[in-house]
């Protein structure tokens, strides 16, 4: 049958059920009062003058649904009679060969020609015959279209979802917005190949009805799809986008986005496969992709999450980076901003050095322009393009090298294999070049194409428009949110300087509501100036709906000469005032909360919580196991929700998550620790994959975010998995940290990496050495006056329960983060700032004091090597004690062998360096318990030589002495009860 008597049925039928409507609402739909006035009988012949219209408009509808099952089998060839008419003129799809596409599915982009530019009216999927014509009639209104053949669908493993991506050849060149005329042969080309994305996204929290932020993050998505067209010769793109809020899908999101505002985003390479895939590289390296996620703060500007402005997802800085997380996550790429050898981790950035000063200087990259500046796995703030070819001196030792052992480009090409497909989706670009534009791609973003049915035919031709084929968002919001700005203050009188050394967490509890669990959400950190003597500065917590409950935690580190400080706060907030002040109370709970994976091969299977206070506790302590996922959030059952068990007079209790019960362990969550008294921890935690940066014993290892562990050697033998928190450890805080280091950048992390079996750990020691990363803001350093170069990295020893620094071996200015040296230890690391000076030239720190003489002296000297020397060089440092001193015990150092010889009452260090290499030679003196307080000085005056490999220097601290018992201090301290 014809189109022109299809319409003819169509606008029958639609004219009678006009009619059927005019003549129901005129008979039987008339007002209450009118109806009553009617007798029965009036209301009976009213309906049975009805029924031969309903029987006229039934007839219609069947004559007209038999002619569309009749047209939807009846192709008419290009040579059809004359009387076809023009808008269903025959359509022939061939390839660049002039085969027919027989029996593809093809995907039609229709464009309304009476505006100008044509405009996309309908976006169809289509199947052909043997002869390459359609199988479905083609909408009236489509002179323009464009077409892509649907070579492969990918499916993506994940909950809820179908999709990872589609696969197409396209009928117009990249960049171009080629449309061709609905008529005759269209070309299908396989040079034009495209690669779309289906991109889900879940927020933590639900957005305010006020917020721009959703209009944002699609706004930065598709300049995101926009540089990753650019980046791949026009060959990959987002397509179908679905993006949910209040934790909804998140189990399911390609791209996570956590409510905190201090996440730095992260990604597990190759997270996007649909189940554990196992790959060997060119090199022979073994690794295992496992699929994942991308985590993201709220916002990025580059080192922090917390700048709704300059952090906005629609912004350079936060949309290249969700560009450079994809392509850890969906390209299987690794990073090229360090190298990695058996001293450590370095900084260098691929393809050329000064790749950060692209734009800024032009002579750097060879007067490279940044739209052909390499690579994007390097410093993707200035490059735009991936390494493309050869073996430039500053790729040779990083990751993407170490695991792929070749150029980014070469991995594309792999992408197939990578992945257990037969056919190689992607091509090698003859060079690089700058571009393509979105071109049509971009109508694609956010669009999802549908069926070409008849039912989709009648609509559109009945309603008088198009479907716009575009999914809608789910609105999952359970309640009103709104947006609240807190002040935090604390219950004591400090000085500026405390008030900077304090960190502050943030969490909020969402009630249960209908169909949902309670939820725990960890909100970040406070941000802005802090004012003396209480203020610690503000925050912005997302999602407040009434009946949310508001934990904050504030601590600070104790340094030499000062205590150190938490305090807590436990209340309802709600949505309303914007503007909202708290005071955290004194706390002195003292809890510690350690949190220990268990593996049953490269999965964690079970989480093992373990407790310890320092005082008793007034009740057995409850553990509350959370997911940001809002079918689970926080169950109250009995896996998700436990009571600890063990012995109180030892002020320590332990309980075991187990997976069985839990289908899975999250691999980002939180724990929540209640005792009867009012004693509450609460943390977050993550896992980061296996050691990386690749090996057969784990799953290929998360890139980026806060921390980032990594062995020289691959590790074998054992599947392993990293675990990270922020350290819940009050007795390290009490701990002082080193003489020489007078704050911490953030809260330290609790570093944990898990072994399967028999290698399980024994005293947080590993069988192998790894080398850790660890990364900090920029906020952080502002907040301290402080500048990358005054960075160092602590470690804390529970057994002598202090902190010692650690010699590290790079340093990133640009990129923000410090790399150990290789070590087999596991436990807590924090970034802590350094006096001035430190690490810069050879110096000795002492503790200032006043200090009991009852009490050891800690010393810290500080040796950096001569940057002159040119081979590995002895150096030395010779500390005589001084009088009245017995002992100096323990003795560390990072280098080389440290000791101290009670004969010579000597501590020595002698040890190879090389130029860059920093020593640290910490050690603790003892004044003669059987000195006379009388005789001793008021100061300690301690005196070393040190030598650098080319120079020796006379290094001198001093200690003063507190020889009387101090006056009592004034201090009032609130219980957290009081909350």
């Amino acid at each position: 049958m014809g189109r022109k008597s299809l319409t003819t049925l169509a606008q029958l039928e639609f004219l009678a059920l006009q009619l059927l409507d005019c003549a129901f609402h005129t008979t039987i739909g008339m007002p209450a009062d009118r109806a009553l006035a009617h007798n029965k009988g009036d209301l009976m012949f009213n309906h049975r003058r009805l029924l031969p219209l309903l029987i006229l408009t039934a007839l219609l509808h069947c004559a007209f649904v038999l002619a569309l099952l009749c047209s939807a089998f009846v192709v008419l060839p290009i040579d059809a009679a004359a009387s076809a008419p023009v808008a269903v003129a025959p359509l022939r799809f061939v390839d660049e060969d002039g085969a027919a596409l027989a029996g593809a599915t093809l995907r039609l982009l229709c464009y309304d020609d009476r505006q100008n530019p044509p405009e996309l009216s309908a976006d169809l999927l289509f199947t052909t015959d043997q002869a390459g014509f359609l199988q479905q009639p083609l909408p009236a209104d489509c002179p323009l279209l464009a077409a892509l053949q649907v070579l492969h669908r990918q499916p993506v493993g994940k909950v809820g979802r179908d999709d990872a991506y589609w696969v197409y050849n396209t009928s117009w060149e990249p960049g171009s917005r080629t449309l061709i005329p609905a008529t005759g042969e269209v070309i299908v080309r396989s040079e034009w190949r495209l690669v779309l994305f289906d991109l889900a996204v879940a927020l933590e929290w639900e957005p305010s009805a006020a917020s721009t932020y959703l209009d944002e993050l699609r706004q930065g998505l598709f300049a995101a799809s926009a540089a990753l067209y650019d980046a791949t010769a026009g060959q990959m793109a987002f397509g179908p986008l679905t993006i949910t809020t209040a934790g909804a899908g998140w189990d399911g999101a390609d791209i996570q986005v956590r409510a905190a505002n201090d996440y730095r985003p992260t990604a597990p390479v190759g997270g996007i496969v649909a189940q554990t895939t196992a790959y060997t590289t060119p090199t022979a390296a073994q690794t295992v992709y496992a699929p994942g996620a991308i985590v993201l703060g709220r916002y990025w500007d580059g080192f922090d999450a917390a700048d709704p402005v300059a952090g906005a997802w629609t912004e350079p800085p936060a949309y290249r980076t969700i560009l450079h997380e994809w392509m850890h996550y969906a390209l299987f790429l690794y990073d090229e901003y360090q190298e990695l050898d058996a001293r450590g981790r370095w900084e260098t950035f691929c393809t050329c050095r000064d790749l950060p000063q692209v734009g800024i200087d032009p002579q750097a990259c060879g007067q490279t322009p940044p739209q052909l500046a390499a690579s994007l796995m390097s410093y993707h703030y200035t490059a735009s393009q991936l390494w493309f070819d050869g073996l430039p001196a500053a790729c040779v030792s990083t990751d993407q090298y170490r695991v792929h052992g070749e150029p980014d480009w070469a991995t594309l090409a792999r992408w197939h294999t990578i992945q257990g497909q037969p056919e190689d989706w992607l091509r090698k670009p003859a060079q690089t070049t700058a571009g393509p534009e979105l071109g049509l791609v971009g109508d694609l973003f956010g669009r999802r194409p549908e069926i070409a049915v008849a039912h989709n035919l009648y609509l559109s031709i009945v309603q008088g428009q198009m479907n716009t084929h575009q999914r809608s968002q789910p609105q999952l919001a359970l309640t009103t949110t709104n947006e609240v700005t807190l002040s935090v203050t604390i219950s004591a009188a400090l000085t500026l300087t405390e008030l900077n050394r304090l960190h502050v967490q943030l969490y909020t509890l969402e009630p249960a509501t209908a169909g949902r669990p309670p939820r725990l959400l960890y909100q970040g950190t406070t941000t802005g100036l802090r004012r003396a003597p209480n203020e610690v500065g503000r925050a912005t917590l997302v999602g407040i709906q009434p009946e949310t409950e508001l934990r904050v935690f504030v601590t600070g580190p104790a340094i030499p000469g000062a205590p150190h400080y938490a305090f807590y706060y436990s209340g309802e907030i709600e949505p309303a005032p914007a503007q909202q002040t708290i005071q955290a109370l004194r706390d002195d709970t003292a809890l510690r909360l350690d949190l220990q994976p268990g593996l049953v091969g490269a999965a964690m299977q079970a989480l093992t919580v373990t407790l310890s206070s320092r005082t008793p506790l007034a009740g057995t302590p409850t553990a509350q196991l959370c997911t940001p996922d809002a079918a689970t959030g926080c169950p109250q059952e009995p896996a998700w929700r436990q009571t600890l068990t063990g012995d109180p007079a030892n002020l320590t209790w332990r309980t075991v998550f187990t997976a069985p019960a839990l289908g899975s362990m999250p691999p980002i969550g939180a724990i929540q620790i209640t005792a009867p008294g009012g004693a509450e921890v609460i943390r977050w935690f993550q896992t980061l994959g296996a050691v990386g940066p690749g090996h057969r014993w784990g799953h290929a290892p998360r890139r980026d975010g806060l921390l980032a562990v990594d062995a020289i050697t691959p590790v074998a033998e054992a599947d392993n998995l990293v675990l990270m928190m922020p350290m819940a450890n009050i007795p390290a805080l009490a701990a002082p940290l080193p003489p020489g280091i007078d704050g911490l950048l953030g809260l330290p992390l609790d570093v944990d990496v898990g072994l399967a079996g028999a290698a399980a750990r024994q005293d947080d020691q590993l069988p192998a050495p790894v080398v850790m990363t660890f990364f900090f803001g920029q906020a952080e350093l502002d907040r301290l006056e402080s500048s990358t170069t005054q960075t160092q990295l602590l470690h804390f020893r529970p057994g002598p329960n202090r902190w010692e620094v650690l010699s590290f071996s790079g340093r990133s200015p640009h990129l923000h983060w410090l790399a150990t040296r290789p070590l087999a230890e596991m436990g807590i690391f924090a970034v802590g700032r350094a006096s001035a000076g430190f690490g810069v030239t050879p110096q000795m720190f002492g503790d200032p004091g006043p200090t009991p003489v009852e009490q050891p002296l800690r010393f810290l000297i500080a040796l950096p090597a001569s940057t002159n020397i040119m081979t590995p060089t002895m150096g030395t440092i010779q500390n005589p004690l001084p009088p009245f001193v017995a002992t100096a015990e323990p003795v560390t150092c990072s280098l080389g062998e440290c000791f101290f010889d009670p004969v010579a009452r000597m501590v020595f260090w002698q040890g190879e360096v090389q130029a860059g290499d920093l020593v640290v030679l910490s050690y603790d003196l003892h004044i003669d318990p059987g000195t006379p307080p009388s005789m001793l000085p008021p100061v300690l005056i301690n005196q070393a030589q040190a030598f650098d490999g080319e120079a020796e220097y006379i290094l001198t601290a001093q200690t003063q002495l507190q020889t009387e018992a101090p006056a009592a201090r004034g201090d009032v301290r609130e219980n957290r009860a009081a909350n």
